[in-house]
């Protein structure tokens, strides 16, 4: 089989690929707008592409005729999506409706991640068949993109997720790794008691895909953590497994603080129908706390040695 993953510096697509490259004999196609990559083995080619031009990205993808796009590009920073809300579109929206076409051409299994973003926050954690009310413009982008591959596609997964984090090659950050910054500065740093989530490690959201490929699923399946908490619980969590001072980490109220977005109170995702479908174990927020510490004391070179310079 031949996959093709785009957003290949992003660390879902990172864990994704090193996963894949591990567990099948499958050729892996790597698609991001700049990276410098260090191909050692065959089973792995990249390419560079610029997403908003929709000619190159077809003569790309018509070329290699993969067998599964698995799209990880996205514009995720929540508040700049919403003073950037051309460039939001473009990627979270307008990417993924290009892709959907593409693939009703050669006739490919599109899957596409989204959030738990796509949610109002009023019931969480959401079930899959959840109505979305999103209440940003990055919630709103990533809704019109799951529609793009309801509508127009039949051999369509959408993968979603929340409170994502994982080791980069690229210093992508994430939430856990703000926290350890704040944590490493040693002074008090002010954290929210709301904004509930279902923190997830990359590994969980690879080894989905994984096992929505093998099993040749499609729909919408939640790949997330199974311990629902907030950021200020979040954050003492961290503090527990990485030695730090939880005593630095003061709560405030969700309205002592001024984001450009509005954040979903109680979002988060159940993940019953992962676990019957597909088999799927997913981590509680300590384990993948550990397993995210492992990672990071190994080094960038135990994540993706293989991959990038």
């Amino acid at each position: 089989m031949n996959i093709l993953i785009t957003g290949a510096t992003s660390k879902t697509a990172e864990a994704i690929t090193r996963i894949l490259y591990a567990e099948t004999d499958w050729t892996i196609y790597l698609l991001s707008s700049h990276f410098t990559f260090k191909q050692t083995s065959h089973r792995i080619k990249s390419y560079t592409v610029n997403y908003l031009n929709l000619v190159e990205l077809k003569k790309i993808i018509y070329e290699l005729k993969p067998d599964v796009i698995i799209n990880c590009a996205a514009l995720t920073n929540v508040d700049e999506c919403e003073t950037n809300r051309k460039l939001c579109m473009d990627l979270n929206a307008t990417l993924v409706e290009n892709l959907a076409s593409i693939s009703r051409v050669i006739d490919c299994h599109l899957i596409t991640i989204s959030t738990d973003f796509i949610f109002n926050g009023k019931k969480g954690p959401y079930v899959e068949d959840a109505i979305p009310e999103p209440l940003n413009y990055y919630g709103k982008c990533k809704h019109i993109a799951e529609n793009s591959c309801r509508v127009g596609l039949t051999k369509y997964t959408i993968i979603r997720t929340s409170v994502v984090f994982g080791v980069s090659s690229h210093n992508k950050g994430n939430f856990i790794s703000t926290l350890l910054e704040k944590f490493n500065a040693e002074k008090e740093f002010k954290i929210i008691t709301g904004q509930w989530g279902t923190p997830t490690i990359t590994d969980d959201i690879a080894q989905c895909i994984l096992k929505v490929l093998l099993y040749k699923k499609y729909g919408i399946y939640n790949a997330a953590g199974t311990t629902f908490l907030n950021r200020y619980e979040l954050a003492v969590k961290v503090a527990k497994c990485f030695g730090f001072d939880s005593s630095l980490v003061i709560p405030i109220y969700p309205s002592e603080i001024n984001q450009r977005a509005i954040r979903p109170e109680k979002a988060g995702l159940v993940t019953l129908k992962a676990k019957t479908d597909l088999k799927c174990e997913y981590a509680d927020i300590d384990s993948a706390l550990f397993s995210y510490r492992l990672q990071l004391n190994e080094g960038q070179q135990f994540y993706s040695n293989f991959l990038y310079n």
